[in-house]
């Protein structure tokens, strides 16, 4: 029986949704001490440097893959792929198909970490749960079906989410243009309030997944954070205004500061060149 727990704390609803218990095999939750990440060019931005770099500081034992277009072809052949004239969903592409083989936890270069992965492994491990992600609460209506984001999760190896998830996208090699798949994916599976579908393609394979291709015992192994309560929670705090999001970095204090930093495109803006901006998250 599917347990949905969603955990309360000193009368808040917490950002803790998991979908748990379903098994007590050991090993279950063995997730890789690997991060993976796609950069297209060797030359990053000192932004994107900054946050690699809290990788490397907080989780010293960790292997971290940084995978770029001159190392693409040694993990995944692009030729298969008949959507990879973007950058989104070429690196969409590649996160889905080296983590269902490979494990480990897929982490966009813009992501700054204050703190090392312990908690997230402690979480999955005491959950027995073998896949981790946040969901957007905004773009959410149905609880059974979080809208999963994609800019960190992390897995077993051969995960069988994770094994749908990449099918459900690769769906796409059916259809002659992404318009296409989304309608044909909408016309079966509720997209809720996800905005951009077109833009946002492997949310749309998550959904499909989610609803129609995994059994209830893997969506019982599932676990989730709301991503308005981490990762985003300074642009929450700040009506997502960018430029003031960044700014109040550092006016909290650490002990109050996600373990996970997700920086967009707007917010990379507003960083200058010295890091002044997020130099007190390193």
């Amino acid at each position: 029986m599917c347990t949905l727990a969603v955990l309360a704390l000193v009368g808040v609803v917490s950002f803790l949704v998991i979908m748990s218990h379903s098994t007590g095999r050991e090993g279950l939750t063995e997730v890789p001490k690997v991060l993976w990440t796609y950069w297209e060019d060797v030359v990053m931005p000192p932004v994107v440097r900054f946050a690699i770099d809290s990788w490397k500081r907080w989780n010293p034992s960790w292997t971290i893959h940084v995978i770029t277009n001159k190392t693409i072809g040694l993990y995944v052949d692009v030729t298969t792929f008949r959507h990879a004239d973007s950058l989104q969903r070429l690196s969409d592409y590649v996160r889905l198909n080296v983590l269902a083989e490979h494990g480990g936890v897929w982490s966009d270069a813009s992501i700054i970490m204050t703190q090392s992965l312990d908690w997230m492994l402690r979480d999955m491990d005491a959950s027995r749960c073998t896949f981790f992600g946040h969901y957007l609460d905004g773009f959410t209506t149905d609880m059974r079906y979080p809208i999963l984001e994609s800019w960190f999760f992390a897995c077993t190896p051969r995960n069988p989410f994770v094994h749908q998830w990449r099918d459900a996208f690769m769906l796409l090699n059916e259809f002659d243009s992404v318009e296409a798949y989304i309608a044909h994916v909408r016309a079966t599976t509720d997209l809720q309030n996800l905005s951009i579908p077109e833009y946002l393609t492997i949310h749309v394979a998550a959904q499909l997944a989610m609803q129609h291709r995994i059994p209830k015992d893997v969506r019982d192994s599932m676990y989730f954070r709301k991503a308005e309560d981490g990762p985003f929670k300074y642009l929450v705090d700040n009506g997502w205004d960018s430029a003031t999001a960044v700014r109040s970095l550092c006016t909290v204090r650490r002990e109050d500061m996600p373990p996970l930093v997700k920086l967009r495109g707007l917010e990379r803006e507003q960083v200058d060149e010295g890091m002044g901006a997020i130099q007190c998250l390193y």
